[in-house]
């Protein structure tokens, strides 16, 4: 495997012809509304967009729940974190594994040192705050992700403000990535930007609103971070096409609770079925799942590779840092794809535990 390969990697042929569990996206698909917007903006597009996006900025703002001053649009979320972390240029990262491979790949990038300090411990998934305290230094920026990619555990706000209290005692900064944390929204710390200088929040609509190919993040910070961040932000950053997407949200709230409970209701059943074929499942508060695979007597890549010739597609997690062979992470999806993503792996077999 490349050592920051993502999933979603289904150009080899139409993509249509895909089953695609490697990336995590609402399998209600972009909403209705949504598709309208996009058709619409084709006429816009003759235009350059709005370089304030003066209207992203409050459809953003009220969807979030935020103030205008505090948010930012971006161009994706993996944007959001290459901004963020270039306009701190902090004089180390330190990274939670296993993690989202793309916090590694932006250290080097700008040639940042980088610490990485373990997640799971005796297989359970924690912030260890000791051990981070002790290895945070001024200057520092402590990227956590919540819910985490890839085991999916989201932590609780009080643990995440206890850690935002050891960053702002050490002088450091905390970047945390809420990718996925419109499945379980009550674990944000969104609210706490308005007054935490020290703490910056990238996120993404992607994931939520199913556009992935529609570039769409943002970030959240204290008025004075939002404010150093434009200066370096470059024009234009929303296209005509992402701007129609942001001028829907006012009107998503029904289609996001559907989601969430869509995901709930699957997930379960789809962790039920895994566990019964010997698969270790961790547990997972976001729309995709933590896989072990060692109890069937198969690798991630074995499987994967077997589940290809099916035309499905998983992610082996056995390059992220911190995992092993056995490591993989599957999306939840509908339950017609799930019971097909199911029905695979108990035809290519491995031991089974009852």
């Amino acid at each position: 495997m490349e050592r920051f390969e993502h999933g979603g990697r289904v150009w080899d042929r139409d993509p249509g012809e895909w089953l695609d569990y490697s990336s995590n996206l609402n399998p209600l698909g972009c909403p209705e509304p949504m598709k309208e917007a996009l058709y619409r903006a084709i006429d816009e597009s003759v235009y350059y967009p709005d370089v304030q996006m003066r209207s992203s900025v409050r459809s953003l703002a009220t969807y979030l729940e935020v103030k205008e001053e505090n948010v930012l649009p971006e161009s994706g979320g993996i944007e959001a974190l290459h901004h963020a972390i270039r306009t701190v240029m902090p004089g180390r990262i330190i990274i939670m594994t296993p993690a989202f491979v793309e916090y590694e790949h932006i250290g080097e990038i700008y040639d940042i040192p980088m610490v990485f300090l373990p997640l799971l411990r005796e297989g359970q998934a924690e912030l260890d705050l000791e051990r981070i305290e002790e290895e945070l230094r001024v200057n520092d920026l402590l990227i956590v992700c919540n819910p985490s990619n890839p085991l999916g555990v989201a932590f609780e706000k009080s643990q995440l403000q206890l850690l935002l209290d050891t960053v702002k005692r050490k002088e450091a900064r905390l970047l945390i990535d809420e990718a996925f944390i419109d499945f379980c929204p009550e674990r944000s710390l969104k609210d706490l930007v308005a007054a935490e200088p020290r703490m910056l929040i990238a996120g993404s609509l992607t994931k939520i609103f199913a556009v992935p190919g529609v570039r769409i993040g943002y970030l959240l910070a204290h008025e004075s971070t939002i404010a150093e961040l434009k200066s370096s932000q470059m024009p234009w950053v929303l296209s005509a096409f992402a701007s129609a997407i942001v001028s829907e949200l006012g009107g998503m709230q029904e289609y996001v609770e559907e989601s969430l409970a869509l995901n709930e209701r699957n997930r379960r059943d789809l962790v039920r079925e895994l566990s019964s074929m010997g698969y270790r499942v961790y547990p997972s508060e976001a729309n995709f799942l933590f896989v072990d695979t060692r109890n069937t007597e198969r690798s991630a890549s074995e499987i994967a590779t077997l589940l290809k010739e099916k035309k499905i597609l998983v992610r082996d997690c056995s390059n992220y840092r911190d995992t092993d062979e056995y490591a993989m992470r599957l999306a939840v999806k509908s339950e017609d794809d799930n019971c097909r993503l199911v029905a695979a792996l108990q035809e290519i077999g491995g031991k089974s535990y009852e």
